[in-house]
């Protein structure tokens, strides 16, 4: 019977890609935008994409209707961008993701999900370039789906329900990621966080923020699976 819906962020706690997100984003938004904004030194932890993309050209030339208009154009273009240049670039695991998410795609007990800035499409790229399955993920909500991360939560709630019929309640699902912003998208959800300080911010600040749990990297399996199924 399944007991978690577990939602897992992709940058800094799945893996990193050394700099071929930052790359291929800036690429694709000067073809499309022509303009890049301060892409090597912006946080994009736990954001969507079309938040993103808004805050770095937020001091452009760029009108909120154009950046609309040619943002399907943006996300084409970043996914191609990625591909090209993704071989160049020096990915890697975050430790102990790999076993953790063997382990929870073969629970009965929990069904294993994405909630993530990425396109499905770049979510795919960069999964495979780290060695990971995108099937071994049943759901998936992506950047290009809303402006605010919180809302991506409920679009992989609904997904979960619609694939296996089960609804899950908000403290059923757990969002695993690296960042101050998941704890905080987990905590306007209702659901449960769990933390890894793999990414750009530190566990004092991962705790400072209020996540349920908080752990150097995922190498621990047995207990961040504790942790998941904690009542």
């Amino acid at each position: 019977m399944l007991k978690r819906l577990v939602l897992l962020d992709i940058d800094g706690t799945l893996l990193v890609t050394g700099g071929a997100g930052k790359a291929a984003l800036r690429a694709a938004m000067e073809r499309v935008y022509g303009e890049t904004g301060d892409v090597e030194h912006y946080d994009m932890g736990g954001r969507t994409l079309i938040e993103i993309v808004r805050d770095l050209l937020a001091d452009s030339s760029i009108s909120a209707e154009e950046l609309r208009e040619r943002f399907p154009l943006f996300t084409t273009a970043w996914a191609q961008e990625l591909r090209r240049v993704i071989n160049n670039y020096n990915v890697r695991i975050c430790p102990g993701a790999p076993e953790l998410v063997h382990e929870l795609a073969s629970n009965k007990e929990a069904l294993l999900g994405l909630l993530t800035a990425n396109i499905e499409e770049t979510a795919e790229i960069k999964l495979v370039a780290a060695g990971f399955s995108p099937r071994q993920f049943g759901v998936g909500a992506f950047g290009d789906a809303a402006e605010n991360r919180a809302d991506l939560v409920p679009i992989a709630m609904a997904q979960a329900e619609a694939l296996t019929g089960v609804r899950f309640e908000p403290k059923q699902v757990v969002i695993i990621g690296d960042s101050v912003r998941d704890v905080q998208t987990a905590q306007l959800a209702g659901a449960r966080s769990i933390a890894v300080a793999t990414g750009e911010h530190s566990r004092e600040m991962l705790e400072a923020a209020g996540a349920d749990y908080v752990f150097n990297d995922l190498s621990n399996t047995k207990k961040v699976l504790r942790a998941i199924f904690a009542s």
